[in-house]
């Protein structure tokens, strides 16, 4: 949005009301300087992604931060329990009390790991998000969830810590490429199917890699705003929340299976393939779920999303599955979409089931996408 900004409010309640904004469109990182000028802080430390480290827009930043570090990695490597101590020995080198606050500046990795130190420093201190990739933009920054991955399982360890305030400034996306782009397209459009019908027809419409940047400022919103009706309902995910998950049973097994390939499954690369083969879940147990699936492939291929699945050992990927935080009980439990616009969670699935789905999927003979 040239020359002009959009806010969304967001009012969290867990173990107290936390209400925050999201300013999004051009010239939302000089909404980072007012939210630190007026919040006060006794001292704010930033950590940046070192993939943006030296981008134009974070001279702003530097100005109004008491210290500026750069992490030693980015991705999934910022999310293990030795750059978690690494994040807390800057936090207690830099001198941060409980007044002070720490800035997230990257992709979702980042935000994830950076927010989990702060609710650990010192029983919690501030955090505010300046995601810079689309992923984070639409999905991880909102919502109050930090975690980091532990024994190759993804998220195991995490909290919830609301931020103070969340920045998204388009212009960062103008320097990411276009794998990371596509990865971020596949939260808008699990977002859309799950809840918004009505930009389902937009996506339909607008390729994003094309569209302006108010354009794009706007479908960013939009996909924010589902997020957000969502996570005000239920902000540590003991109910309806558990619908975001629409695609990450199958797509975070997908991903620690390719933690060990030459080329590893970005985050919405797998969560990708993993609304496609869930989708064929939903089919098995309701045939008039054909319509989601048929919506995804439609999606993907105007989007430039790829509609192939990776290939991995039945085992190894039923393993993880088991790992996944829905299950209770050593039962697979999914969120399924079975029609665009609305999505069902704790659907209890026979793992027989979910081993077709993947099959199918994977045989790809044309009948199906």
């Amino acid at each position: 949005m040239t020359g002009a900004t959009k806010k969304i409010s967001i009012a969290c309640t867990s173990t107290k009301t936390h209400g925050y904004d999201v300013t999004i469109g051009d010239g939302a990182v000089s909404a980072v300087q007012a939210v630190i000028t007026d919040r006060g802080y006794s001292a704010v430390l930033a950590f940046v992604d070192p993939n943006v480290s030296q981008h134009p827009l974070l001279k702003q930043v530097r100005e109004v931060c008491s210290k500026v570090v750069v992490l030693p990695h980015y991705g999934e490597a910022v999310k293990t329990y030795d750059s978690l101590a690494w994040i807390l020995q800057q936090c207690m080198q830099h001198r941060l009390d409980r007044k002070s606050a720490v800035l997230a500046i990257g992709g979702g990795a980042v935000g994830d790991a950076v927010s989990f130190a702060a609710s650990l420093y010192m029983r919690g201190i501030a955090v505010v998000q300046l995601p810079t990739t689309l992923l984070a933009m639409v999905d991880s920054s909102v919502g109050g969830k930090t975690a980091i991955n532990f024994g190759a399982v993804k998220n195991l360890i995490g909290s919830f810590l609301q931020p103070d305030a969340v920045c998204v400034d388009p212009a960062f996306l103008s320097t990411l490429p276009a794998r990371e782009f596509s990865s971020g397209i596949a939260e808008v459009i699990k977002h859309a199917c799950i809840e918004d019908g009505a930009l389902v027809q937009q996506l339909l419409d607008q390729r994003l890699n094309e569209c302006d940047q108010q354009t794009l400022s706007e479908i960013i919103a939009r996909s924010i705003t589902t997020k957000k009706n969502i996570v005000e309902q239920d902000p540590t995910e003991q109910h309806i929340r558990k619908i975001l998950n629409f695609g990450h049973t199958v797509g975070h097994a997908l991903e620690r299976c390719s933690h060990d390939t030459k080329e590893p499954l970005l985050h919405g690369e797998a969560v990708a393939q993993g609304m496609l083969i869930e989708s064929l879940i939903a089919m098995k147990l309701n045939r008039q779920a054909r319509e989601v699936l048929d919506t995804l492939v439609r999606l993907y291929r105007f989007q430039g999303i790829s509609t192939d699945i990776a290939s991995f050992d039945e085992d190894k990927l039923m393993s993880a599955m088991l790992l996944d935080k829905k299950n209770q009980s050593g039962v697979l439990r999914f969120s399924l979409s079975f029609a665009v616009g609305s999505c069902s969670f704790d659907q209890e699935v026979p793992r027989e089931v979910v081993l077709q789905a993947y099959r199918d999927a994977l045989a790809n003979t044309g009948l199906l996408f």
